[in-house]
């Protein structure tokens, strides 16, 4: 009977420690998601960035091009 107990309390140990495992498993996939998700964001606002960048110095350009003209 006693040792019944004790394989009972056991594999509810073992229980316990595979859900743990499982948890951090799982909480360890939700970080690399969310590093995914962030390093895609910067990605998009990089691209964003060097866009309004390229915008903004075809305009300069274009008005340093045209003031010798208008003056």
């Amino acid at each position: 009977m006693l040792l019944l107990l004790l394989m009972l309390l056991l594999l509810l140990m073992l229980l316990l420690l595979l859900m743990l495992l499982l948890l951090l498993m799982l909480l360890l996939l939700l970080m690399l998601f969310m590093l995914l998700l962030l390093l895609s964001v910067g990605r998009l606002v990089g691209l964003l960035d060097g866009l309004l960048v390229g915008l903004l110095d075809g305009l300069l350009d274009v008005l340093s091009l045209g003031c010798p003209v208008v003056c």
